[in-house]
């Protein structure tokens, strides 16, 4: 590893643990980075540090065994490989710093440096220094492509400060990094529609649907979408019915409501809404959207 991309992950690790001085973790992975960079003494001195305040990581373990080796002192190296590996014969076992790559390393060294990064950030945000705490996450997100966290912290972030569109942004990037998990595509249907970006949402809510098709997440929230646009009153219906039938809570009993008042069907819309209520008594909500059917009903029924 070459001396910038050790010092770009080596400041925030100290950092953090100025201001955390007993996380293992920041030490085990400070020592990662001076593995990396086979400066095995440094190495060896954080290892040792991890292994003082979590004596059972692993982690911590491997490393020291990896630095020592390095060092040349093969016995002692042994001993740590030991203790985690008993059914690795020792002819079999090689530092890990030879066999990591330039690409494996250069992934480790920015994974190590947004995690101090975010940690950072944690603590200002605790302090009340948000500003700055947007600054180090947003830093660690350009820093690790795959970082989740700084991403999620966020994306809460702008969603509480009602600045969508940029927790759209960090939304997308958590959604590329784990493409089969449904949370991030109903968070983006959610903001997209509240943006107007109708066909973005539709096409999360339709990905919903294919990652968890028993799962009424991504009917409801394309029903609402619809709803909502004043789109396809059909294909509302249709996606609060089957909302309905993977789950008969209120909430899906007053989507279905919605549509069917939307397609005319004034009393397919009461039974719903009816039904909505009697799950969830007193919500006030369903209670106007029920009156209103009614009123609907009998200015039909007094009508010539």
């Amino acid at each position: 590893m070459d001396s910038g991309r050790t010092a770009e992950a080596e400041a925030p690790l100290q950092t953090h643990l100025r201001l955390v001085p007993q996380s293992a973790e920041g030490h085990c992975r400070l020592g990662q980075v001076y593995l990396e960079a086979k400066n095995y003494q440094r190495a060896q001195q954080y290892f040792l540090a991890a292994l003082e305040i979590l004596p059972t990581s692993p982690t911590a373990r491997d490393g020291l065994a990896s630095a020592l080796a390095g060092l040349g002192q093969t016995e002692q190296a042994e001993k740590y490989r030991d203790a985690e590996m008993p059914a690795q014969s020792a002819d079999r076992r090689e530092p890990e710093v030879e066999s990591v790559s330039d690409e494996v390393q250069l992934a480790q060294t920015r994974s190590a440096a947004a995690f101090a990064l975010t940690d950072i950030g944690r603590v200002h945000g605790a302090r009340g220094d948000l500003p700055e705490a947007l600054k180090l996450w947003t830093r660690a997100a350009e820093i690790d492509p795959q970082h989740l966290e700084c991403r999620q912290l966020l994306v809460s972030i702008y969603q509480q400060s009602q600045e969508y569109e940029k927790a759209l942004h960090f939304l997308e990037q958590l959604a590329a990094i784990e493409p089969g998990n449904p949370v991030h595509q109903v968070n983006i249907g959610v903001l997209a529609s509240q943006t107007g970006r109708f066909d973005d949402a539709e096409k999360a809510f339709r990905r919903v649907q294919q990652l968890i098709p028993d799962r009424y997440e991504g009917y409801a929230g394309l029903a609402k979408l619809y709803l909502d646009g004043n789109k396809d009153a059909a294909e509302a219906q249709r996606s609060a019915q089957k909302a309905v039938d993977l789950a008969p809570i209120g909430g899906n009993f007053y989507l279905l409501g919605r549509a069917q008042l939307k397609g005319g069907n004034l009393k397919e819309a009461l039974t719903a809404l009816e039904r909505a209520l009697e799950l969830e008594r007193g919500n006030l909500i369903y209670q106007q959207a029920l009156e209103e059917v009614r009123a609907g009903i009998g200015e039909k029924e007094a009508s010539p």
